[in-house]
């Protein structure tokens, strides 16, 4: 027969019941078992099925029942074996739940019984009558669970801060008594109700008569519901079905109980209320668990990309409504798989909990971090502008740079800005914020770009645009232009930044200019070859561009322009950004 420990079952009934949130409150109490039988020598609970219980039951013969009788307590649970004549047992029943007004579970358990036996039983307040079988061990179990929650409520109870609100003296008293006979130590007893108004706080539970002066019980549970999210509400009435069940629902109580009242079933209904409540907060947190599973990233406990992506849209449409700013950072740690490499998956997973504890830690509450995939952050700043972010994004490229990792030496990252403009949609945002995490890429890592703005020199120094994936179309010759006027534009850079070198930046000008009006050229002929949708307008800014650098060129032999503010408006707004703004849209020809 498999059997169970009562150690065991108290701990699941802890777990699957939520008792771990009264605990502090209850105390570790264990329950006592007592088995009168009819044979000592060789009752039918045997050995095997004792020894698994935490708790040993006594075991005492029948006939010194009355003996035992005194040092029964609350709580216990008692096995009794049926016997022929069966006035013994049932005077067992009887005596006990007299002394102990039901606060014990008694539990029959017998070979054979009859129908009438059975029935008079029940009217004695047994729990349940067991056949003694191969299955009582099972039987037993759940019995035990039940009578280890109810005891445990029971005990929960003394100590809870519970309020009475009722007008009539006598029904005070009855009530006061039945809480003085479980030893409830904290209940207070008001006939005003002005006076528990401004200490609906302090209770955990509230016992309210249906008919009040001034107040109507219904007024109060409203009030109370508002007020103490997550009071325990009982209607009190005189009135029997006149209150519906539905109707009490509808006030906001969880139960009503029916005056006068029964000491045993005024006692099992607050059970009843505490149990359900201990269950609908269990909910709650398995249901908060279940959508901290589906919104959570388990490695770093920040949020997800599918969380994301849904706040985002619900964000952009606020925005849309009432025009609320927000600002996005990407960030994407550098050389990461050389961290995995070199140190193990074990040590990147720190790195990722650490820096995710990082941003966490250094950014306002209602900031949302995500975790946007394998090393990739998304951060959400509510009512920032571009130019805050941008300072936000350095702040934390900084603190990541200088945080110190066991067994790492460094892990630095790369970030791209961009704010919420008019017309954005979350494709069109998340394009610009990754487009702009790509550049600080592509222009030395460790650092931050905002809105695909590209600077060609950080600390004073030139940087150096890397070729890569990021630019190319799938077209070989647009490719190959693509990769020159990279190379063209850092040669240019690199001689921006030597002095006396006024020549040499003239003739890079003139080399960068000359392949940027044959590339054009070449890229409109092989787009009009495929059909381009918007040729025209590609054709078309073409132009401009090149109408606006040769102007900037001029002013430049003149005089009247700096070699790096020209150099600087050509790379971004011919080379990179050109490439960003226009030429992507075509790429997909290639591409497909």
């Amino acid at each position: 027969m498999k059997s169970v420990s009562f150690q065991c079952i108290k701990g699941c009934y802890i777990k699957r019941f939520g008792l771990q949130l009264h605990l502090t409150m209850i105390g570790m109490i264990f329950m006592e078992v007592i088995y009168f039988t009819s044979s000592i020598a060789n009752p039918f609970l045997s050995e095997a099925i004792l020894n698994d219980f935490s708790v040993k039951p006594k075991i005492i013969p029948i006939e010194l029942w009355e003996v035992e009788l005194p040092n029964i307590s609350r709580g216990t649970l008692i096995l009794i074996d049926h016997r022929e004549p069966r006035s013994i047992s049932e005077e067992i029943v009887f005596t006990i739940n007299s002394k102990m007004a039901g606060l014990v579970t008694c539990i029959i358990l017998a070979d054979k019984m009859d129908f009438v036996t059975r029935i008079n039983y029940y009217n004695l307040g047994v729990s349940a009558i067991l056949q003694k079988s191969e299955t009582l061990g099972q039987e037993l179990q759940q019995y035990f669970i039940y009578a280890w929650k109810e005891y445990q409520i029971i005990n929960g109870m003394k100590n809870m801060r519970i309020a009475v609100i009722d007008d009539s003296v006598f029904s005070l008293q009855v009530i006061k008594s039945y809480f003085q006979r479980i030893d409830a130590k904290n209940v207070d007893y008001y006939r005003d109700v002005k006076e528990i108004l401004k200490r609906i706080d302090e209770y955990e539970m509230f016992l309210i008569d249906l008919v009040l002066p001034k107040f109507s019980g219904q007024e109060l549970a409203n009030m109370i519901k508002k007020e103490k999210q997550g009071a325990i509400v009982v209607i009190m009435t005189a009135y029997g079905e006149s209150v519906s069940i539905s109707q009490n629902e509808n006030i906001g109580a969880d139960d009503f109980l029916i005056k006068p009242f029964d000491f045993k079933v005024f006692i099992l209904r607050l059970i009843a209320c505490i149990r359900n409540r201990m269950l609908r907060t269990e909910k709650e947190k398995s249901d908060e668990r279940l959508y901290e599973l589906a919104t959570k990233d388990t490695l770093t406990n920040v949020y997800n990309r599918r969380y994301f992506v849904d706040f985002l849209n619900q964000q952009i449409k606020k925005c849309i409504e009432s025009e609320v700013q927000f600002s996005l950072i990407l960030l994407d740690l550098d050389h990461f798989k050389n961290i995995n490499d070199e140190y193990g998956h074990l040590v990147g997973d720190e790195v990722l909990k650490e820096i995710a504890l990082l941003l966490k830690k250094n950014l306002r509450e209602a900031d949302i971090v995500c975790r946007w995939g394998g090393e990739e952050f998304i951060i959400f700043l509510l009512n920032t502008k571009i130019d805050a972010a941008g300072m936000i994004a350095e702040k934390l490229r900084n603190y990541i740079e200088q945080m110190k990792i066991e067994g790492v030496s460094s892990v630095t990252a790369s970030f791209g800005a961009t704010q919420w403009i008019e017309g954005d949609d979350a494709t069109s945002i998340f394009k610009r914020i990754d487009n702009s995490l790509y550049l600080a890429k592509l222009t030395g890592r460790n650092k931050v770009v905002s809105n695909e703005e590209v600077f060609i020199y950080k600390g004073g120094l030139p940087v150096s645009i890397e070729w890569g994936p990021f630019f190319k179309s799938g077209h070989v010759q647009i490719d190959q232009e693509h990769n020159e006027l990279i190379s063209l534009s850092n040669e240019l850079i690199i001689n921006c930044f030597k002095e006396d070198n006024n020549e040499v930046i003239l003739q890079s000008f003139d080399k960068l200019m000359n392949h940027i009006v044959v590339h054009f050229s070449n890229e409109e002929e092989i787009l009009r070859d495929h059909a381009y949708k918007d040729y025209q307008e590609h054709k078309e800014i073409h132009s401009a561009l090149i109408d606006r650098t040769a102007l900037l060129l001029n002013q430049l032999k003149e005089g009247d322009q700096g070699a790096i503010d020209i150099a600087k408006y050509i790379i971004q707004e011919i080379v990179v950004g050109h490439i960003i703004k226009s030429d992507f849209k075509f790429f997909e020809l290639f591409r497909s």
